[in-house]
Formats: structure tokens, C-alpha cells, sequence
């Protein structure tokens, strides 16, 4: 997936007129890290050589891209910082990956609740049900 954020991160700074040092701070999602980049930010940093750059990494399920911006927006209105980067990424068709994860193998109440709905909005909807 490294190589997907150089690509879009190359043509975004183009397109937008900015160079890396003038980005405050970066955030980064991806929702099934352990098959791609891992648990933290540093595959942001380090396939985009933004050393020395305050980067979170962010986790919503289907909406982690959006967390991140997100994040990035309040980043900006609040006034911590000028300019934000939100990057987005998964790849899980080179891994072997295929299809939905199985959750099958685990336990727990909330496992029980999605189980019959594997979809992400089946699972959704039937929180969203619960809740209200």
C-alpha cells in the first residue's frame, strides 16, 4: 500500500501548489492494519519521507478515510495547525485477503449481535437499530 500513498500524495501536493514542509501534521487510516501497514502512523512518514512530522493514524471501520480527514479538518478550524494531510489506504487483494473478515472464531456479546449480518452495513444497521 506504501506505494499507492506516494503516488496520491505526490499528485495531491501538485495539484494543490504545497510543498512537504509546509504540512504541520498528518493523518492516516486503514482499517485492516495487520494485513497491511500495521498499528501505527509510521508507514505514513516513512513512504512519504515526512521526518520529524506529528502523525496519527486513525481506525473507523469503513469510514477510517474519513476519520482522518476528519481529524485533519479540526486540525485546520481549530487552528493548530495551517496545513493537514489526511491519507487513506488499503490494499487486500495482494495479501490473499477474500472477502469479509470471519468472526466466526470470536466471542462476546457484540460478536453475537453481527454475526448474522457480515456485511459492513448490515453490521451498521444493526447497530444503528440497537442504539435507537
Amino acid at each position: 500500500p506504501e506505494f499507492l500513498m506516494v503516488e496520491a500524495f505526490e499528485e495531491a501536493m501538485q495539484d494543490a501548489g504545497v510543498e512537504k514542509k509546509d504540512i504541520d501534521a498528518a493523518w492516516f487510516s486503514s482499517c485492516f492494519a495487520e494485513n497491511n501497514v500495521g498499528k501505527s502512523a509510521i508507514p505514513l512518514a516513512a513512504a512519504l519521507k515526512l521526518p520529524f512530522l506529528p502523525v496519527t493514524r486513525t481506525e473507523n471501520f469503513c469510514a477510517s478515510g474519513t476519520e482522518a480527514i476528519r481529524a485533519a479538518c479540526y486540525a485546520v478550524a481549530s487552528g493548530a495547525c495551517e496545513i493537514a494531510l489526511a491519507v487513506g489506504v488499503e490494499k487486500l487483494k495482494d495479501i490473499g485477503y477474500g472477502g469479509l473478515p470471519d468472526f466466526s472464531q470470536l466471542r462476546g456479546i457484540y460478536n453475537r449481535q453481527i454475526y448474522p449480518n457480515m456485511t459492513a452495513p448490515g453490521m451498521f444497521a444493526m447497530m444503528a437499530t440497537k442504539y435507537f
